[in-house]
């Protein structure tokens, strides 16, 4: 008899902590209308990604930057733009020293061309003259996600 007392006792109370429990849904990537099956595209060269980041790293310092090189959706792009403006020098230059790996985080297709949103990780190096301590060269390691556009074959 008692047996059967605490196995009721038991699982009325697993049963009643149950009820407090909260499923949230797991957040995914919002899915394009148009999606095919990502073996049909290709991956964007190294060498094009590389590219892409020179031309971005040629214009950083440049007022079309936000319109030209940035998404609608970045992030404080007010920000970006004044620290651009009044904390980097103005002889400033970014150099891209290696690429250490890229993933593709989405790929879709838009008319005739295929979209990729790109994750890069590159290690730049910043070189400016300073007038206190002279030439310096800053590096660093950063993650870059980019939106490469290609004509599908």
């Amino acid at each position: 008899m008692r047996r059967i007392l605490l196995t009721i006792a038991v699982s009325v109370s697993v049963m009643c902590a149950s009820e407090f429990r909260q499923f949230w849904p797991i957040p995914t990537m919002k899915l394009h209308q148009e999606n095919v099956s990502l073996q049909q595209y290709k991956a964007p060269s190294e060498e094009g990604i590389a590219k892409a980041l020179k031309v971005l790293f040629a214009n950083y310092q440049s007022p079309s930057i936000v319109g030209k090189f940035l998404s609608d959706d970045f992030y404080d792009k007010e920000r970006l733009l004044q620290n651009l403006t009044y904390k980097v020098p103005r002889d400033a230059r970014v150099r891209i020293t290696s690429l250490r790996d890229f993933q593709i985080l989405d790929q879709h297709q838009e008319g005739d061309r295929v979209v990729s949103r790109v994750s890069v990780t590159a290690t730049t190096q910043i070189e400016f003259n300073d007038p206190q301590k002279g030439f310096r060269k800053i590096e660093g390691e950063n993650e870059y996600i980019l939106e490469v556009y290609q004509k599908n074959e």
